[in-house]
């Protein structure tokens, strides 16, 4: 089972408050920041134009997206199965595989990540406390964060003029990610809000790593399959552009990325048809934000098996 709790229930419930407003408090500070970032660009929107882009994505293109997105979710289920694995809950892997693709899919579209992916882990398991679900979420992100500094790092150093960035970013993120391995090697405990756990042992950080690349590259492709066929480009090329609008938009916390990942991915791509990006990005929200969430709803309130 899980190591002694320092943290009780009404505690964690505190914590939870607290960062919800600390959570509220930056998205409100976001989002008007990237409305005026995104105001040199706004003189180009054109609806008819945007929508005359969405009608022309084709069923064929719908369909591969799909097919895409699930790729990509059953991946990023596997987080938790190797979390769970790694803070021996004793949690049945299936059914940590499902809890962490419904936590995610909800967090990721209603924004307050740590705080929805907690809940949503609280409630879609049996077996699970306030406490350890937090615990759960919080390993998931931390995890996911040194992977996407990983990928970030090598994706960059493999496309080098994908993005108008510096050489040394890619580099730094490498030896960022570096770093954190050997933190987590030498360093084999951590205390998240009071709660002392064990840190992922190399052999699980290089699973999340593996699943990680799996999940953003079945994601980016998501989003490129719905690009418009004007749109060159290949999967190696556009793959540090969708982690980097993933990246800005995981540290702005919103809803769905909203703000900061429309801004990065214009900033990313200044010459192409801003019209047609956005009908595409409106049609990734769909299949990889809205369809999952929805789901995910319908899982959690669904009555369950025990976890074991």
């Amino acid at each position: 089972m899980l190591i002694a709790a320092r943290m009780t229930t009404p505690f964690a419930s505190l914590l939870l408050h607290r960062k919800t407003l600390l959570q509220f408090f930056m998205v409100c500070s976001v989002i008007p920041l990237c409305f005026f970032a995104a105001q040199p660009m706004m003189a180009s929107f054109d609806w008819s134009q945007i929508k005359l882009a969405w009608r022309a994505i084709s069923l064929e293109q719908w369909a591969a997206s799909l097919l895409a997105v699930s790729i990509s979710f059953a991946a990023l289920g596997r987080y938790d199965v190797i979390v769970h694995r790694v803070l021996n809950t004793g949690v049945a892997p299936r059914a940590a595989h499902a809890s962490g693709a419904a936590s995610v899919a909800l967090s990721q579209t209603l924004g307050f990540g740590l705080i929805v992916g907690t809940i949503a882990r609280w409630r879609g398991m049996n077996s699970l406390n306030l406490v350890s679900a937090s615990t759960v979420t919080a390993m998931v992100s931390i995890s996911f964060l040194g992977s996407w500094l990983f990928l970030f790092g090598l994706a960059g150093l493999v496309s080098p003029r994908s993005l108008p960035l510096p050489y040394y970013v890619y580099q730094a993120c490498l030896f960022s990610a570096v770093c954190f391995v050997f933190y987590t090697t030498l360093k084999r405990y951590v205390t998240i809000a009071g709660y002392r756990t064990r840190f992922p042992s190399l052999r699980a950080l290089a699973k999340l790593v593996m699943f990680t690349a799996i999940d953003t590259c079945a994601a980016a492709l998501a989003f490129l399959i719905l690009m418009p066929s004007s749109f060159e480009s290949t999967l190696i090329a556009f793959f540090p552009i969708y982690l980097a609008c993933l990246g800005v938009a995981l540290i702005g916390n919103t809803p769905g990325g909203l703000g900061p990942f429309e801004v990065t991915l214009l900033w990313a791509m200044p010459f192409e048809n801003v019209n047609s990006l956005l009908a595409s990005l409106i049609a990734f929200r769909i299949v990889y934000f809205a369809l999952p969430a929805c789901l995910a709803m319908l899982y959690t309130q669904s009555p369950r098996a025990p976890d074991f």
